[in-house]
């Protein structure tokens, strides 16, 4: 499979619709893994957060980090699940890779009944930073991240198309 990312910089709206289910990571920090799960809809999402080894970043110093700045996050994501109806989905790693430091997650309804967003909730103060991933047709369509501090000046956007073969 091969997808295209496209990287937009530019002035964007952004708007938070309600959730239909949520679990937040308040105990973040004292366990050594938790999941953040959110469950409408007919799927299933779950988040694998896991603590940053001390003195050991899993990222370059000089790469950026949603939810961490100049400095590795608390807490990364080590794997995302995402099913639907039971049957799961290929979720690629730059959906969530540079995502420090998560707090809540969400599912939601999207503009048809062939679509759903995951709302993904991260940062603390002016680290904060809200995820949203369409999935459409059963497949990650695209990634939309936006800063809660400055949503019209810092965010990011990256579309996945995918190449289907027939079986």
């Amino acid at each position: 499979m091969l997808f295209h990312r496209v990287f937009r910089i530019a002035l964007v709206s952004c708007s938070l619709m309600p959730a239909s289910a949520y679990t937040t990571g308040a105990a973040l920090a004292s366990a050594p893994v938790v999941i953040l799960s959110a469950e409408a809809l007919g799927v299933n999402v779950a988040v694998s957060v896991e603590p940053s080894r001390a003195g050991r970043c899993y990222f370059s110093e000089s790469s950026f980090v949603w939810g961490a700045e100049d400095s590795c996050p608390r807490h990364y994501i080590r794997e995302m699940s995402i099913n639907i109806e039971g049957r799961p989905t290929f979720v690629p790693l730059s959906v969530f890779s540079d995502l420090g430091n998560p707090t809540q997650v969400s599912v939601r309804r999207g503009k048809d009944r062939s679509q759903f967003v995951i709302d993904l909730h991260g940062g603390d103060a002016a680290t904060s930073y809200l995820a949203f991933i369409s999935v459409r047709n059963g497949e990650v369509a695209s990634r939309r991240v936006v800063s809660k501090t400055f949503p019209k000046e810092a965010y990011e956007v990256t579309q996945y198309r995918w190449n289907r073969t027939s079986k």
